[in-house]
């Protein structure tokens, strides 16, 4: 998906969220209507057999796209000369793909600017080594765990439940 931005956007690093893996950080994502989990590696200097791993989750996501660019084309990224680098995650402030979506949902005859509270949500990019994953959340929350990759998906699917 792509946006263009206005003087309003503001990058902001989101330490928060963990850094990930620069080498293989493996991000999955699962959604279903405004509930979402992503995970990704921490770090690639684990023991044999364990993994750290972040897992992001959502009860309120209003939209979500993962593509690219990758770390190599991270200046074909709208906001890359707002302070977005590479392999990082970032709340973005003012963001105009938010103030997109508030004004693509006025068309609708309910729409209520303060009710529906579209403004008020986050802008999130994850930036890892072959894509990009973006969000808009109404909040996000991380939970980062030392776990078997066997148990990562039967994991993701137990977070997903409990949104």
């Amino acid at each position: 998906m792509t946006y263009e931005i206005d003087e309003l956007d503001r990058v902001i690093e989101a330490p928060e969220f963990g850094q990930s893996c620069t080498v293989s950080p493996w991000p999955l994502v699962l959604a279903g209507e405004s509930l979402l989990v992503l995970t990704y590696y921490m770090s690639h200097d684990q023991p044999e057999g364990s993994a750290q791993l972040v897992f992001v989750t959502s009860s309120g996501c209003s939209l979500h796209f993962m593509g690219l660019p990758n770390d190599e084309a991270l200046a074909g990224h709208p906001l890359a000369r707002r302070g977005l680098e590479w392999y990082g995650a970032y709340r973005v402030e003012n963001s105009s793909l938010v103030r997109l979506m508030e004004r693509r949902n006025s068309v609708h005859p309910g729409h209520d600017r303060v009710k529906d509270r579209l403004l008020q949500r986050q802008h999130h990019i994850f930036k890892f080594k072959e894509n990009t994953f973006e969000c808009v959340t109404n909040g996000l929350n991380t939970l980062i765990e030392g776990i078997e990759p066997a148990d990562r998906i039967p994991r993701m699917m137990e977070l997903f439940r409990s949104l």
